[in-house]
C-alpha cells in the first residue's frame, strides 16, 4: 500500500447505498490442490447443510405433536373461580419474590375461546 491510498476492505458496500454489505468476490485461484479442496468443502457443507435442514423440520414436527398431546382445552362456565395470570412489575419488589397470580375471581361471561370477563376481589365483592 502506498502513502494516499485508502486501504483495501473485505466487504464492499452495495453500490445503491443501500447499506446493504455484499461478500468479497471469490480469489481468481489457478487449478491446483486448494481448487480442489475448495469444490469438496462446499459440496460437503451443502449436503450438511440439507441434512441440518431436514432433521430440523423432523424435530418441529416432532415437538408439536408432543406438546399437542398434553395440551388440554380448558373451559370455564360462569360462576367459576378462577386465578389471573398478571406479571405486572413494581419498583422494590424483585420478580422472583412476589407472585404473578391474582384472584381467586369470578367468571363472569365467556367472550371467545380464550377469552373471559372476570369479577375480581375489590371490584364489587
Amino acid at each position: 500500500m502506498h502513502a494516499g491510498q485508502p486501504p483495501v476492505r473485505a466487504r464492499t458496500q452495495d453500490p445503491g447505498g443501500s447499506g446493504v454489505r455484499t461478500p468479497p468476490p471469490e480469489p481468481e485461484v489457478e487449478d491446483g490442490p486448494e481448487v480442489d479442496y475448495l469444490h469438496r468443502l462446499q459440496e460437503h457443507l451443502e449436503v450438511v447443510h440439507d441434512f441440518t435442514r431436514q432433521a430440523q423440520a423432523g424435530s418441529g414436527v416432532r415437538q408439536k405433536r408432543a406438546y399437542d398431546t398434553r395440551c388440554r382445552d380448558q373451559v370455564f362456565a360462569p360462576g367459576d373461580r378462577v386465578w389471573i395470570f398478571c406479571p405486572s412489575r413494581t419498583k422494590r419488589v424483585s420478580p422472583k419474590l412476589r407472585s404473578c397470580w391474582r384472584g381467586p375471581g369470578e367468571v363472569l361471561q365467556r367472550l371467545s375461546e380464550v377469552l373471559y370477563r372476570v369479577r375480581m376481589p375489590g371490584q364489587g365483592w
